[in-house]
């Protein structure tokens, strides 16, 4: 797909990253479209950038500003950005937390350098991450998640709010530190699943509820079968097309993938790991809670119950309905995991 330019028609939101509904003009003779633009901007998000400011734990936006991109930008300009961003990375590896920019929040010009720094590779990583969750969909596309049509990245230019230094933009090495990545993909119009009896253009009859958040679950399963697990999935991140009633699951930028539970097994001591720690769940006297099994595909799946996607969605808008808005509606089925590892066992047996 070849994009001309796109005019921006909407604001859809800007809690983790700037999504807007655009109208893209492309090369004759192709028409326009109506589309989502999708941008992983670290500058941006009410939710990215919210940090606790007090003892309290009270919440409020790190706002991004000339004097913080000042900061960034001498940052890069010493050659200090690569070196970090690879402590990051080992920091990473090894640790059950990922480095989060409010680490570094100290009021330094260093601490706010390392914050905008860690901020980038994290959109660096939701972007990688959702691209590669929409091409193991492929199949999925324009049926339970929207069709992706294109990968975007946007050089920031030297006119905007915050201009980018031209010395900076010159260098090879440190100009990808200002591009901004982002995907273009389908525009469902429609409401939230969360706004199911809110919307102005649900169906009439509950029956149909029953059917599209039943529809929702499946598809969040669909996923899950594909070897892609969200992290972050929620009524919020399902969409229901008014004309026809389907429901699209939306946003994949944070995720597990099967297969790299596999390629981690490679080369490492998967099953000495898991004998460790069956070896400490019995001396702690409860052995069944601590077992890791050394398959990684049981792995994943014992991963997806845990986490339990279909019934994150299902099972939080049936108690809604029925708090809220005094309606019953009959428990969704979800899938049977115990059954799942079963099958997997009996293949290899």
């Amino acid at each position: 797909m070849n994009v001309c330019e796109a005019t921006i028609l909407e604001s859809l939101g800007t809690t983790m990253s700037v999504v807007v509904k655009v109208h893209v003009n492309l090369e004759p003779p192709s028409p326009g479209l109506t589309a989502v633009l999708k941008l992983y901007d670290r500058r941006f998000g009410t939710t990215f950038r919210r940090e606790a400011t007090g003892p309290g734990r009270d919440y409020e936006l790190y706002m991004h500003t000339p004097s913080i991109e000042a900061a960034y930008c001498d940052f890069i300009r010493k050659g200090n950005m690569d070196p970090f961003l690879q402590e990051v990375e080992q920091e990473n590896q090894k640790s059950i937390l990922p480095v989060a920019p409010r680490d570094f929040l100290d009021g330094s010009p260093e601490g706010t350098a390392k914050y905008e720094a860690v901020a980038w590779h994290m959109c660096q990583g939701y972007y990688d991450g959702e691209t590669r969750a929409y091409n193991k969909l492929s199949d999925l596309q324009g049926k339970a998640i929207p069709r992706l049509y294109a990968h975007v990245r946007l050089t920031l230019p030297q006119d905007c709010i915050v201009p980018c230094p031209p010395d900076l933009l010159e260098r090879q090495e440190a100009r990808r530190y200002f591009d901004v990545k982002g995907i273009l993909m389908q525009h469902v119009d429609g409401y939230e699943l969360s706004a199911l009896v809110e919307s102005e253009t649900p169906p009439s009859d509950p029956e149909r509820w029953q059917d599209i958040i039943q529809a929702a679950v499946d598809r969040a399963h669909e996923v899950n079968c594909r070897g892609v697990r969200m992290r972050d999935c929620s009524i919020y991140n399902v969409v229901v097309d008014k004309h026809s009633q389907e429901p699209f699951i939306v946003d994949l930028a944070q995720c597990v993938f099967l297969e790299d539970m596999y390629e981690e097994d490679e080369g490492s001591s998967a099953d000495e790991e898991a004998e460790d720690d069956n070896q400490q769940g019995s001396e702690g006297g409860s052995a069944d809670s601590l077992v890791v099994d050394p398959d990684p595909e049981i792995r994943y799946w014992d991963s997806v119950g845990a986490f339990n996607n279909p019934h994150a969605i299902g099972g939080v808008i049936q108690k809604l309905l029925s708090r809220e808005k005094g309606i019953k509606i009959r428990t969704p089925n979800y899938p049977d995991y115990d059954a799942i590892i079963a099958g997997i066992h009996q293949r290899r047996a």
